[in-house]
């Protein structure tokens, strides 16, 4: 009897408790639950919305001679440099690129000729980076026998008013690049002394001068090659790198407008007249390339992206687009 009545004694005594454990653990595991609940939910609903670390950016404005080169130095550089993004927009003239320097929109101002004393003046903060650079020659069928070529000569060939043409160069044929092409811009320019920048305007030729038209620098140097009595302008690179063995075509010394002196282009003179840019071994017109600009002294991201550009890994780039690299001609900053 009296085990009977500690046995009833016990039992509610233990069945409290046992309640009371299932209820501890229920709500631990409650807890659990809810808290593996909440942090699932957090990571759904949070990383969409997290602001990832924006990569490094360099904004470069350029003009359109060289936005092509540019945008090829760009995507080498980004291949090699992991996060580095490297955009490259393009403008139509240099007052405009560099506005977007003064007001710190853009990093670098690439532009195809070193500034002009004018926008110098107007923001004398600007540093001038050479990059690269590249020579347009005037190149001749090999039946013409032509000692010199004047600015004046080729301004009365190329042009669309009736006058004479000198006598040296009568039954000419004219080979225009109307493309809007590199080396179309850099030639008109020279011609026009900067009132030109195509030669859409010079497309008829004068009395006595016929007259094709070329779509690319290979283009030139076949149609003057293969038409006696052709000149066209082309550049350096393009006239290097093709077989001679193949071509009938002659480099024309050029009588430089600046001091009148009879300069024969060659691999020595248009380097030299790159790094001193002097008019002492070629027309200085008649050379182009490609200039960074920045605001000052640029950060140090931008620094490097620089300091890339002039090394000899960018050579190889360089090369394929016709041009002299800084590594080729010693030039840093």
């Amino acid at each position: 009897m009296s085990f009977r009545g500690n046995e009833e004694g016990v039992t509610p005594v233990v069945a409290t408790l046992m309640l009371i454990v299932v209820a501890i653990i229920g709500a631990l595991t409650v807890a659990y639950l809810v808290g593996a609940i909440s942090t699932d939910t957090a990571k759904r609903m949070i990383a969409p919305q997290a602001t990832p670390t924006p990569a490094p950016q360099i904004l470069i404005v350029d003009s359109p001679q060289t936005y092509a080169l540019d945008q090829q130095l760009a995507q080498q550089y980004m291949a090699t440099h992991g996060g580095v993004r490297v955009t490259v927009q393009s403008s139509p003239d240099e007052f405009t690129s560099a506005t977007s320097l003064s007001q710190n929109i853009s990093d670098i101002v690439a532009l195809s000729r070193a500034p002009s004393p004018s926008l110098l003046f107007k923001d004398p903060k600007i540093q001038t980076h050479f990059i690269a650079g590249r020579a347009v020659v005037i190149i001749a069928n090999s039946n013409m026998n032509i000692s010199a070529l004047s600015q004046a000569d080729l301004a009365m060939v190329y042009s669309q008013t009736q006058q004479s043409v000198p006598f040296n160069l009568t039954g000419l044929t004219i080979v225009v690049r109307n493309d809007d092409g590199d080396s179309e811009r850099t030639f008109a320019q020279w011609l026009t002394n900067d009132a030109e920048t195509s030669l859409i305007n010079y497309t008829a030729a004068p009395a006595g001068v016929l007259n094709y038209t070329a779509h690319n620098e290979s283009d030139v140097i076949s149609k003057v090659s293969s038409t006696p009595g052709a000149v066209g302008f082309v550049y350096w690179g393009s006239v290097i790198s093709n077989n001679p063995s193949v071509s009938h075509i002659n480099v024309i010394p050029i009588v430089n407008k600046n001091n009148q002196l009879v300069q024969m282009p060659s691999d020595n003179a248009i380097k030299s007249e790159m790094v001193n840019m002097s008019d002492t071994n070629y027309d200085d017109g008649l050379i182009g390339g490609l200039y960074y600009l920045t605001e000052g002294q640029p950060s140090s991201l931008t620094q490097g992206y620089i300091n890339w550009c002039q090394s000899s890994d960018s050579t190889s780039m360089i090369h394929k687009m016709g041009m002299y690299g800084a590594a080729d001609l010693g030039i840093t900053n």
